[in-house]
């Protein structure tokens, strides 16, 4: 996703004036994993491909798919897609919200967002 930011032409500044307080969460986050060695990260990834080439391809199967259906404009398919995915989450998405917003209530008053 880092990756994918830095070949787009908005900068980080324009993105956290126009983000939300989650989204700016997410924001540090990658930006956390991109201020460490690219050196561990390369070594990490290389060490796992075997066991995650299946995963990643399944991933970018998930992305054709999604972008199959946005260029089609297909609401049902993609209403279903989000249900599919919140079916999953459903029996943590309380805790999930209360961890989150727990989170940003914390890095709100730590002055961390903007």
């Amino acid at each position: 996703y880092g990756q994918f930011l830095a070949k787009q032409s908005h900068t980080l500044e324009e993105l956290r004036s126009c983000s939300s307080p989650i989204y700016q969460l997410e924001l540090m986050m990658v930006g956390r994993l991109f201020a460490q060695s690219p050196e561990l990260y390369s070594d990490i990834m290389l060490a796992q491909f075997d066991n995650v080439e299946p995963l990643l391809a399944q991933y970018q199967d998930t992305f054709a798919s999604t972008l199959a259906k946005l260029k089609a404009s297909d609401k049902a398919a993609l209403i279903d897609s989000f249900a599919d995915a919140k079916a999953y989450f459903s029996d943590s998405t309380a805790h999930f919200l209360t961890q989150s917003r727990s989170l940003l209530n914390k890095a709100n008053d730590a002055k961390v967002l903007d």
